[in-house]
């Protein structure tokens, strides 16, 4: 646990409020009082003011602009610029790391590990766990009783896998993230991936790890072959996403979905429980209503889809029956 004083003094930095202790750098919406979190744009502003987290590294143009009352009973650390944010990302993750140098790893006696395996420092590895040859394995990983890790897969630094788990082949879990500051600076990610009980994760399927937070899959998921999930996207219980599904960052799925192949989704979305996708999809806002949206790029209700359908069969002779009326009319 840091406090406040100390971390401004190794990040060179400046901060107003309480001397706090904090123990995580976590996103607005994640962050508990014990945390330190981040406001570096103000449409971030609603999240600002719903959070629990009582200290923030925060620009200091959006701190001058803050009302009196969102300033009370809080610490922040200012930024003058958002680059400044490379070095703080670093920092807390060198700490992260430092966390687990001396802690030495613990292997079931009943859990079978293949040759060439690359274990890092810290690991937890439960009983009936099966990792198969030339598996790379991170520092501070659990893996939870009877998961079954085949060849080649790459687990990332401090990834949680459940129970009855399942990754096929090259599939990559935890990586680093696609994010760069002003379209130029590589951006750290922190963060972490979760995935929880009787998952099952098909081959070279990528998932990044949270840039700060975690990208979460919950219990029952199953991803196909060739899926890119990025950054920070919560996926709920029972989802079913086939081949060749992209989501981008911080996207939130519900419960019981199905995405067929090929559904691209965008940033920062939210779609809610019992949602199907037809093949080919670009989903570019929110989903608010359960249902089955039709294939098509925008998406659209699948009632909809069929009716447009059903005039595009039969629009030459629309267009000959317009032309009809057109010159009666003497147009």
């Amino acid at each position: 646990m840091l406090n406040i004083e100390t971390l401004t003094k190794e990040l060179n930095l400046k901060y107003i409020g309480k001397n706090r202790k904090v123990e995580k750098f976590l996103p607005l919406e994640e962050a508990t009082e014990k945390d330190i979190s981040l406001l570096i744009d103000e449409k971030y502003l609603k999240d600002f003011k719903n959070t629990k987290a009582k200290s923030f590294f925060i620009l200091k143009k959006i701190y001058e602009n803050l009302d009196d009352n969102l300033k009370q009973d809080k610490t922040f650390v200012f930024l003058e610029n958002k680059l400044q944010l490379i070095d703080i990302l670093s920092y807390f993750y060198r700490k992260k790391l430092e966390s687990v140098k001396n802690k030495p790893s613990r292997i079931s006696k009943t859990a079978k590990i293949g040759e060439n395996v690359y274990i890092g420092k810290g690991v937890i590895i439960e009983d009936n766990v099966h990792i198969y040859p030339n598996v790379y394995i991170g520092d501070g990983v659990y893996i939870d009783k009877n998961t079954v890790i085949y060849p080649n897969v790459f687990i990332g630094n401090f990834t949680k896998i459940g129970k009855n788990v399942t990754v096929h082949a090259g599939s990559v879990i935890g990586k680093e993230g696609f994010g760069f500051l002003e379209n130029k600076v590589k951006l750290p990610h922190i963060g972490e991936v979760i995935i929880k009980n009787n998952v099952h994760i098909g081959a070279n399927v990528c998932i990044d790890r949270g840039t700060l937070g975690y990208t979460l899959i919950e219990e029952n998921v199953k991803i196909d072959n060739l899926v890119q999930i990025a950054h920070n996207v919560k996926i709920g219980k029972n989802t079913i996403i086939v081949s060749q599904v992209g989501i981008a960052g911080s996207s939130k799925i519900g419960k019981n979905c199905i995405f067929a192949g090929q559904v691209g989704i965008a940033g920062h979305l939210k779609i809610v429980d019992n949602v199907i996708i037809g093949a080919k999809s670009g989903v570019s806002g929110n989903i608010r209503k359960p249902g089955v949206y039709a294939s098509g790029i925008p998406v659209f209700p699948i009632n909809k889809y069929h009716k447009v359908i059903a005039f595009l069969r039969n629009i030459e002779e629309v267009i000959k029956i317009l032309r009809k009326i057109k010159k009666y009319l003497g147009g």
